[in-house]
């Protein structure tokens, strides 16, 4: 009993100490070794109680942590860990001015820090790691749901990036990545994937991420799409200027799940096979630059269509099966100096039209009188 007592009376004496580190450690011990239920119980309250104070200490000292290496920052997220507290509010903002610098300090503490007051700040966040090299090998404990890799200076996808359980969202932009390797089949949470300015040559494996929905390209090398990509469930698809590709690519046109294709500014892409007005699920159609010349009638059978977009494509006419599109709300016919009033086929009956923009067009001139026939319509720039 006297034991317990003068326990008791430690831990009070300690407890008045604030976030001294040498309390918390003390308190941490005896929470843990104490012989009674009632002392560790007891520290374990006092422990508790310190947390506010740890916390203030924490949020002072990432603000004039030296962005290598600190390491009373480190000792301050191990005090953390020992008293138990459940959620840093300081963290997800540390994580988004320090990248991977404050990541790897928070990781140095081991998993119940990371599993615990991670989750809680940055479960929904989105991590810039821009820039950053090399990556921490630490990604592969974090709930992360968004990964921004930007300029981080890769040739083929790290290990630790590949074995984040809940990564859905990816931007691998400006990399040195050529090929993709069946490895990306691990990436089991991936729903969207963005890249700009890779020297990526084909799209081989990709197909293979099992939840893979969006997938968005800039300047790449690539040709064509994989055939295995028919059989996919990709909801979006955009590829823009990549110059390398001459012709539709045929997977494209089996794609039924599609509701998002862009085929964009792609210079030796000059014709659309018409098997694309036959995704009959698209919401958005964008076949800026292609040279369509007259639309075909197939268009009309797109009756899900909510936007096309049309920008420098040589368009001269519109079909009076586009209003079959009952849906459609928005069009882009910039930069098509062919179109005229003639060539607008059935526009005037599209019930859900209310944006239009035709700068540079041979419409700009005659607006006042087409705005008698689509009142309702405004132009946007």
């Amino acid at each position: 009993m006297d034991e317990a007592k003068a326990d008791l009376a430690r831990i009070a004496r300690l407890a008045k100490r604030g976030s001294d580190s040498a309390a918390i450690a003390e308190l941490a011990a005896i929470s843990k070794l104490a012989s009674t239920t009632s002392v560790r119980k007891a520290a374990k309250t006092a422990l508790e109680a310190r947390a506010p104070a740890v916390a203030a200490k924490l949020a002072s000292v990432f603000k004039g942590a030296v962005p290598d290496r600190d390491d009373s920052l480190t000792q301050k997220l191990r005090e953390l860990e020992a008293v138990k507290f459940p959620a840093v509010p300081v963290f997800a903002e540390v994580l988004a001015r320090r990248g991977a610098v404050a990541l790897s300090y928070v990781c140095a503490v081991g998993g119940a820090l990371c599993k615990r007051v991670l989750a809680d700040q940055i479960e929904n966040a989105k991590l810039d790691l821009r820039f950053v090299k090399p990556l921490p090998d630490e990604l592969s404990e974090l709930p992360i749901r968004s990964l921004d890799l930007t300029r981080c200076g890769l040739v083929e996808l790290p290990a630790s990036v590949l074995a984040m359980p809940r990564l859905e969202e990816l931007d691998l932009s400006y990399n040195r990545i050529r090929r993709f390797g069946p490895e990306v089949r691990r990436m089991k949470a991936l729903r969207k994937l963005f890249f700009m300015d890779l020297p990526l040559v084909d799209l081989e494996h990709l197909d293979e991420i099992p939840r893979l929905r969006e997938l968005e390209m800039y300047r790449t090398r690539i040709k064509t799409v994989p055939e295995a990509f028919a059989a996919s469930k990709l909801e979006a698809l955009r590829i823009v200027q990549c110059h390398r590709i001459t012709q539709t690519p045929p997977a494209i046109l089996k794609m039924r799940s599609l509701r998002v294709l862009e085929l964009a500014q792609c210079r030796q892409l000059t014709e659309i096979d018409p098997g694309v007005y036959e995704l009959s699920n698209l919401e958005y159609l964008d076949l800026s630059g292609a040279k369509l010349g007259d639309i075909p009638p197939a268009i009309g059978k797109l009756e899900n269509l909510r936007e096309l977009q049309l920008r420098s494509a040589g368009v001269t006419s519109l079909p009076a099966e586009l209003a079959r599109c009952k849906k459609l709300h928005t069009i882009d016919l910039v930069l098509n100096p062919g179109l005229t009033p003639d060539g607008l086929g059935g526009l005037e009956r599209l019930p859900a039209l209310r944006r239009l923009r035709i700068k540079d067009t041979g419409l700009a001139a005659h607006w006042t009188s087409i705005k008698r026939k689509l009142p309702r319509v405004q132009l946007f720039d």
